[in-house]
């Protein structure tokens, strides 16, 4: 078990998308290159954000929003 008041560093980190390293903060807010589960993942809401900038004049936002209901039967 490990208890850290303030957080864990891991490696060099360095903050933002082409940061270096990974933090988990004293809230349990973590920032790192990448996620991998063996089993699964359980949260209260995914959120989908991807905007794709083609020669600086289209701009194309792939998807975004909170999925409500799911019809299971069809």
């Amino acid at each position: 078990m490990i208890y850290a008041k303030k957080g864990i560093t891991i490696g060099n980190y360095i903050s933002g998308l082409l940061g270096d390293g990974a933090i988990i903060d004293e809230h349990g807010n973590i920032e790192a290159g990448s996620l991998t589960l063996r089993e699964f993942l359980s949260v209260p809401e995914l959120r989908f954000n991807r905007v794709d900038v083609v020669s600086g004049e289209l701009w194309n936002s792939i998807a975004f929003g909170t999925i409500e209901s799911v019809d299971t039967k069809n």
